[in-house]
């Protein structure tokens, strides 16, 4: 009985062990399954980037709600989807989208809208962005022959090949630019402007300005130099006020405190108090005098 037992226990444990086995393989087989997955996904992947154009639009990148109008109509934007101008972007709070088109670079921020017109031929690169609101960034690869509009309701940036920032609302659009050369056009007026600087339009405005960070600064140290306290006191108490006018030895030596002044002033002391006493002497007299009669 004790025997037959302990054959059962142990038939149990090898039970134990050929499960515990079978599922560990198990779990090597689904691990290898998923890599083989993952590998394959990366290699159909790559054929689908390698056959698109390099002049399609691919979103390469978003996050949050971003929503694609074109000629399907309003649909959400997926990643790796080709996207045919003409169409409109738009981008909700929290949210950002990321277009290549070759070299070229956009990432349209949270709360946006950016609209892409069809190219002037077809197969061509983009010639002409409207960005109605919003921040966009762009960093467009450098063209030879023709160049990329950046279109606001207040001015016109005109790129050959470049790194710049747009920013619009309903007050103002303004243009920093971080790499490269940019045309800055409004109305009839044109201006480039250089790395670093910043162009500002306004609404109501026919003109904009052009920000210089570091002219600015410069400038705010030209006012605070200019702003700094003088040396008066070099003025008030120069040497030449102290030794000649106010204080000169000849004033003390020959005017107020001369030697000969002092000698006369004691000798003139001494005179009036001999006087006196010579008085007091004659006063004193006079009363004996008088003392020595009516006795």
């Amino acid at each position: 009985m004790v025997g037959q037992t302990g054959d059962s226990h142990l038939e149990y444990l090898k039970s134990l062990r050929r499960a515990d086995a079978a599922s560990t393989h198990s779990r090597c087989i689904a691990a290898c399954f998923r890599r083989g997955i993952v590998i394959a996904a990366l290699i159909l992947t790559g054929q689908a980037l390698a056959g698109i154009e390099p002049e399609s639009i691919v979103v390469a990148d978003l996050e949050g709600e971003v929503s694609v109008q074109d000629e399907r109509g309003l649909h959400s934007a997926s990643q790796g989807t080709v996207l045919e101008p003409p169409f409109t972007v738009r981008t909700g709070v929290r949210s950002s989208v990321t277009l290549i088109q070759g070299g070229t670079r956009i990432t349209v921020k949270a709360d946006s809208e950016l609209s892409v017109p069809a190219p002037a031929a077809p197969g061509e690169r983009l010639d002409t962005i409207r960005q109605e609101r919003g921040n966009a960034h762009y960093d467009v690869e450098r063209r030879l022959r023709t160049k990329l509009r950046i279109e606001t309701p207040f001015l016109v940036s005109v790129i050959k090949g470049t790194e710049f920032n747009v920013v619009v609302d309903d007050a103002q659009a303004a243009v920093s630019l971080f790499e490269g050369r940019l045309e800055i056009q409004r109305g009839d007026l044109s201006e480039d402007l250089n790395p670093g600087e910043i162009a500002v339009a306004r609404a109501g405005a026919r003109d904009f300005d052009i920000l210089r960070p570091e002219a600015a600064f410069e400038e705010a140290l030209d006012d605070l130099a200019g702003a700094a306290p003088s040396n008066d006191l070099d003025d008030d108490l120069s040497d030449d006020d102290l030794s000649d006018d106010d204080l000169s030895d000849d004033e003390f030596s020959d005017d107020e405190f001369s030697d000969d002044d002092l000698d006369d002033s004691l000798d003139d002391d001494l005179e009036d108090q001999n006087d006196d006493d010579d008085l007091d002497d004659d006063d004193d007299d006079g009363k004996d005098d008088d003392g020595k009669g009516g006795a």
